[in-house]
């Protein structure tokens, strides 16, 4: 075997063992896995704000303001790459995809916010209701005000999120 078609065989091998690997040349860009977030509030008998927001991973937030807030009807906005891979990063410190699927507290009346993620092709959907936190883990709460912080909610709502 000459010189050139050993280095070449072994080359080959070589990066055939990288890529098994997962291993990528430095600076190659690792490939996109879809994420998708969902918030929803519910309404109430009195005058709780009834609206729904997603997040996507592209940055595009899209709020449907149904009753009840500052702004209704459509409304989107675009947040930074950072603010998107903060939420990705906080989803996965507080283990949501491994939550239970509802909590609830004690008051009946409440609204619920169901806050549902898309990761690559799992989604999973959490609610929460009965009043603040509804019994849900400190850690869901934090997340469900840090997507309507980092998604700038509040604009839409007409209020800072509880």
């Amino acid at each position: 075997m000459t010189t050139i078609r050993r280095q070449a065989l072994i080359l080959t091998v070589l990066l055939c063992a990288i890529g098994a690997a997962g291993v990528r040349p430095a600076g190659a860009v690792a490939p996109l896995v879809p994420f998708q977030i969902q918030l929803t509030v519910s309404g109430c008998p009195g005058r709780c704000p009834v609206w729904s927001a997603s997040v996507s991973l592209d940055g595009s937030v899209v709020f449907d303001g149904y009753r009840n807030v500052a702004h209704p009807g459509r409304h989107s906005a675009r947040i930074s790459p950072e603010a998107v891979h903060g939420l990705r990063r906080r989803v996965d410190e507080v283990g949501f995809m491994s939550l239970r699927p509802a909590y609830t507290g004690q008051i009946s009346d409440a609204p619920t916010t169901t806050l549902s993620i898309l990761i690559g092709s799992t989604t999973r959907t959490v609610h929460v209701g009965g009043g603040p936190g509804g019994g849900a883990p400190e850690g869901l709460v934090r997340l469900i005000s840090d997507i309507y912080d980092a998604a700038g909610l509040a604009r839409w709502v007409g209020r800072p999120h509880p």
